[in-house]
């Protein structure tokens, strides 16, 4: 029984098509469920009929561990992307899984699918395409830390927006780490391949000093 499902992004600060952009990779045409649907999806015998058919498509999207290693092992090795991770606890709740909470919805404009598996040389045993969003065309003025609420992935975005913003042509990855408290930790990537042992963390101003990380930094 999957005990975790993942959701798994990769910033990249200079595709050579893409320039700045996020992907949202998923699994594209799960042939049949890595579980049955009762035990993935919490309340999933009292859904109506609409949402019986869409919320196992969401979830079929989702990777299980031994796929996500797989996914970012590929990336890595063959684009040299770094990738991060969103758990997602089984069995999974509604609302982890709305529309009006997934990149793709939001930000992404239609159409926006990057085929990875489709690329000459893929290897891996399972189909993987990622909505996409181009970082360049974030509107920073609406996307302030007082506007980002609700989804570490929409902080994620405004934040690597920010870090490729500051550091031009310095940077070319992101590794995060979203923590249960809010706060995220993050390492850069530099042009060279090197990765920052030393990691950033980010909080919202607003929501005061978080008490577990001054705990661990000694603060």
């Amino acid at each position: 029984m999957q005990r975790k499902l993942y959701r798994a992004f990769s910033f990249v600060d200079n595709h050579p098509d893409l320039g700045s952009v996020c992907f949202s990779w998923f699994y594209h045409l799960r042939e049949k469920p890595v579980a049955p649907y009762e035990d993935l999806i919490e309340g999933y015998t009292e859904l109506d009929e609409p949402l019986k058919d869409r919320v196992p498509r969401d979830v079929d999207e989702l990777f299980t561990d031994e796929e996500t290693q797989a996914l970012v092992a590929y990336l890595e090795k063959n684009h040299g992307f770094e990738s991060f991770l969103i758990e997602k606890p089984v069995p999974l709740r509604l609302e982890d899984l709305g529309d009006e909470k997934t990149l793709r919805i939001k930000h992404d404009a239609p159409g926006a699918i990057y085929m990875l598996s489709t690329e000459p040389g893929y290897n891996l045993p399972f189909e993987v395409w990622a909505y996409y969003h181009l970082l360049d065309d974030w509107e920073t003025e609406k996307t302030g830390p007082s506007d980002i609420i609700s989804m570490g992935e929409e902080k994620v975005v405004w934040l690597a927006k920010q870090i490729f913003t500051a550091f031009p042509r310095l940077v070319t990855g992101l590794k995060f780490y979203i923590l249960d408290c809010g706060c995220i930790y993050y390492q850069r990537k530099f042009f060279d391949g090197t990765l920052v042992s030393e990691a950033g963390i980010y909080r919202d101003a607003e929501d005061g000093p978080c008490q577990a990380c001054m705990a661990i930094d000694g603060t």
